[in-house]
């Protein structure tokens, strides 16, 4: 019985090693993206917002491991009325999402929208703590990330 567990504890050891070495990779990958030359823009037919002040240029981050382009700023419209504007880009070609959260006051919003032609994807999220007079926006487009084979796995 204790030869069992041993093997066991050894497969399963080898197993998160395994895993572990994946994720390691999958970030190197992702950081990478972040690192690499390139335009760093939002797509071509990124929506505009309205009365939007962005706090400086576009720049390539990772956020929650996956590496993107990102404008921040402000805006002192509601996230509503953003959200809004948004919302009259709305096109057939384009896949489109809306949700977030208004509570107590405050507002979390997010609208977005996907191109199914290139696969490039647009986020707005608007964010407004109670009493405040100011949105805060973020703009974000995913990066793509290499293939597997374009790894050489």
């Amino acid at each position: 019985m204790k030869k069992l567990e041993q093997e066991a504890k050894a497969q399963i050891d080898q197993a998160e090693a395994e895993n572990k070495a994946e994720e390691t990779k999958q970030k190197a990958a992702a950081q990478a993206v972040v690192d690499a030359k390139g335009p760093t823009s939002l797509p071509d037919w990124t929506p505009q917002v309205p009365q939007f002040t962005p706090s400086g240029p576009p720049a390539r981050k990772l956020v929650d491991g996956e590496p993107k382009v990102i404008v921040t700023g402000t805006s002192p419209l509601s996230p509503g009325a953003l959200c809004d504007a948004w919302d009259k880009f709305a096109n057939p070609k384009f896949s489109h999402e809306r949700g977030g959260s208004e509570f107590n006051h405050n507002a979390d919003l997010f609208v977005s929208y996907g191109n199914s032609e290139d696969n490039t994807m647009v986020k707005l999220e608007a964010e407004r703590k109670a009493g405040a007079k100011i949105t805060h926006v973020t703009i974000s487009s995913p990066l793509p990330l290499p293939s597997p084979a374009d790894q050489g796995d």
